[in-house]
Parts: C-alpha cells; sequence; structure tokens
C-alpha cells in the first residue's frame, strides 16, 4: 500500500503515529484522501507499508523423555485468533488455537502436559501469566513475571522469549502459582 505523509508530519514522531492511525483508520473508506483530510494542497511525499502475513518460527528449547532438545516453535494467524504448533526433531508436532498467543500457548501446553513435555518460553514460566489488557491491547505477545508479595507492576517480558527449562511448569502449577499471587495482592493494601 502506498500512501502519503504531508511534509508537515516529516520530523514529527507523534504527527507520523497519529497519521498513521489516522490512515489505518480510514483506508478501507478511502485510499487517497489524505490530501483532503489534513487540508494540505502542498506536494505530498510517498512512502510504502508492507505487510508480510504469515507464519513465524522460533527454536526453542524443550524437555522431554528424551531429554533436552531444539525444536521448533511456529506461530500464525487464524483470522483473529492465533495458531501455534511445535515440531520435534523426528517431524512430530502438537498444535492449537487461542484468541491470543498467551492462551494459543496454553491450550498447547496443556495438549504437551500429559506427555511430560516442557517448554522452554517465558509464557510457560510458572510465574508468568498475561493481564486482560496485555491479550487484548497486546494480543497476549508479553507476560508479566509475577512475584508474591511485590507491590507496583511487574515486569513483562516477551510472551515466546527464551527461558530457562528450570523456571517453566505445566499449566495447572502456572494457574496455582497465579491464585497464589492474587490472594498475595490481597493482602497488600
Amino acid at each position: 500500500m502506498t500512501c502519503s505523509l504531508p511534509p508537515r508530519y516529516h520530523g514529527r514522531q507523534s504527527g507520523l503515529a497519529l497519521w498513521l492511525r489516522h490512515t489505518h483508520a480510514t483506508r478501507q473508506k478511502s485510499r487517497c484522501r489524505e490530501r483532503h483530510q489534513f487540508g494540505s494542497r502542498r506536494p505530498l511525499l510517498a512512502f510504502t507499508i508492507t505487510a508480510v502475513p504469515g507464519t513465524e518460527s522460533y527454536p526453542i528449547r524443550v524437555t522431554s523423555e528424551s531429554g533436552d532438545q531444539q525444536w521448533t516453535l511456529t506461530t500464525s494467524r487464524r483470522g483473529r485468533g492465533w495458531l501455534i504448533a511445535v515440531t520435534d526433531h523426528d517431524g512430530n508436532s502438537w498444535a492449537a488455537e487461542g484468541p491470543d498467543l498467551f492462551e494459543a500457548l496454553r491450550a498447547l501446553r496443556s495438549a504437551v502436559d500429559p506427555l511430560g513435555i516442557r517448554l522452554g518460553v517465558n509464557g510457560a514460566r510458572r510465574d508468568a501469566w498475561a493481564s486482560g489488557m496485555q491479550r487484548d491491547m497486546g494480543e497476549g505477545r508479553f507476560v508479566y513475571l509475577l512475584t508474591e508479595g511485590e507491590t507496583g507492576r511487574p515486569p513483562q517480558v516477551s510472551t515466546l522469549g527464551r527461558a530457562s527449562l528450570a523456571e517453566v511448569g505445566t499449566v495447572r502449577e502456572q494457574e496455582e502459582q497465579h491464585a497464589r499471587w492474587l490472594s498475595s495482592r490481597r493482602g497488600i493494601q
């Protein structure tokens, strides 16, 4: 998609961000009305925005009955939801989907947990949890690392970022840790 940016927005990040949000919101209605909507009759500068839909793959560490190995984690979009899959070195795959990346990862982990497979990503850590806003606004791409009894906002990390295999657990362990963290927060007021 080729769009034009009025010269008055050059060098101003906030203006560019505003213009891009405006363009994104109106692109379905009109493809080249920006000149009139901004009230500029000056020559416009053109640039290209390229969106490449598709699949992303990540090498991840996994522990299973066969020991610690490197497998491939693959993510893709399915409509507004996420499809996530993990493939071992023999070509065996497990897949799941969810409304956001964190929930899709939890669904995948629910499928592989009974097999003794643990994925070495931040979203699989016992102390990791995605808030409602992280899921809605950030599509579950980031999670908080929760520490019982601490005040303030917890640190955020990428859901699919690398994590030590010693820190990851089952979905049930993660849910239990989240419940303990919530209880500890209620006591801090």
